[in-house]
């Protein structure tokens, strides 16, 4: 099955979940279970889907830094068949045009997901987090696959401050219009907005 037919399968089968009264949430579970069953055997065409998934697109996702998170939780036979994964999946992800990261202090991003109030993230502890700025914090100090800005966001707050986010997104576009990449985040200094 081609890339074309795989999407066009997914599209129909979501109109007719949606016509039938079926719960978006459900119905895209649903879709990626069908959409992964579909590709199962097809190792090039999962690769070349999520290549173009990732293309002409603003995500808050980086496939790079994935490999985070599988650091801090996984181990073992997990830790090495996921790095085994992550090794033959790379090679297909496109570069990002610009990659932003949004540092912030431990007790900031605390703030932060208190204020989104997920239920999940609830029982996350101040060390898990913690651990993962830091984590994002040597990632980045040495990522070089493309652009990078960084911007230091202690003090701002793109939520509730309309000029933050105007001076975020403003940053954003000088960077992509620059296409240069600044130098990796100081590891004691901080990086003004």
């Amino acid at each position: 099955m081609m890339e074309l037919e795989v999407g066009l399968v997914l599209i129909l089968a979501m109109v007719g979940l949606v016509l039938a009264g079926v719960p978006i949430g459900l119905g895209l579970a649903f879709l990626s279970f069908l959409g992964i069953w579909l590709i199962r055997e097809n190792f090039d065409l999962a690769g070349r889907l999520l290549a173009n998934a990732a293309y002409a697109a603003i995500s808050d996702y980086l496939f790079a830094k994935d490999r985070l998170f599988a650091r801090l939780n996984l181990s073992g036979d997990e830790l090495a068949v996921y790095e085994q994964l992550y090794a033959a999946l790379s090679e297909r992800v496109r570069t990002p045009d610009l990659v932003v990261y949004l540092r912030a202090r431990t007790d900031v991003l605390l703030q932060r997901i208190a204020y989104r109030d997920r239920s999940y993230e609830r029982a996350i502890s101040r060390d898990y987090i913690e651990d993962l700025r830091r984590a994002y914090d040597d990632f980045f100090a040495s990522y070089a696959d493309a652009p990078l800005l960084v911007i230091d966001t202690d003090d701002v707050d793109v939520v509730a401050r309309m000029a933050d986010r105007a001076e975020v997104i403003g940053r954003v576009r000088a960077a992509l219009e620059r296409g240069a990449s600044q130098p990796p985040l100081p590891v004691l200094g901080k990086t003004p907005l």
